[in-house]
């Protein structure tokens, strides 16, 4: 554990934001192509994928969440309060009204990651607290390989480690 690691957050947040925001659009559309491969092939076999939709300049995750969707496997992130759970989507709009669903697999969004599995998110903790209670089988954080850091990130105490990355 990191001393002052709040405010190292803080401030790599801001440095990754900026990265992922200057991402020219050539390098979105390469990526967000690559990830449907690779996701493909790492969700074979996962009967209830738990995913998000992008926000601002998040990798765009709409191709794989309409795909999950017409196979049925799709579950999205419902927020209420401090608690955050997944409910199936049987379409990518109205899905707000799906029911609570246990999940084989999660994919977690960040802001950056670091070879350990660590990440930094939004600071608001929906995704460490939904992982250490429900423990889905895995955890996969997903997004540009400009979001990878070579140095450890700072860590506190109730950050959960994922079980795999995909940043391409």
């Amino acid at each position: 554990m990191i001393r002052d690691a709040p405010s190292k957050k803080r401030v790599l947040r801001l440095h990754y934001q900026s990265c992922r925001k200057n991402l020219p659009f050539n390098r979105r559309e390469e990526a967000k192509r690559e990830l449907v491969s690779v996701l493909v092939k790492l969700l074979e076999g996962k009967k209830r994928v738990g995913s998000f939709c992008s926000i601002g300049s998040e990798i765009d995750m709409h191709s794989i969440n309409r795909l999950l969707c017409q196979e049925g496997r799709l579950a999205l992130p419902l927020v209420k309060g401090k608690e955050m759970w997944f409910v199936h989507a049987d379409t990518l709009e109205d899905w707000e009204k799906g029911k609570k669903e246990e999940v084989d697999v999660v994919l977690v969004p960040g802001i950056v990651f670091d070879q350990e599995r660590n990440r930094i998110g939004y600071g608001k903790g929906y995704y460490d607290r939904f992982l250490a209670t429900y423990r889905p089988a895995a955890s996969i954080g997903v997004g540009f390989k400009e979001q990878y850091s070579p140095k450890r990130l700072p860590v506190q105490p109730h950050d959960i480690v994922l079980t795999s990355l995909c940043l391409v």
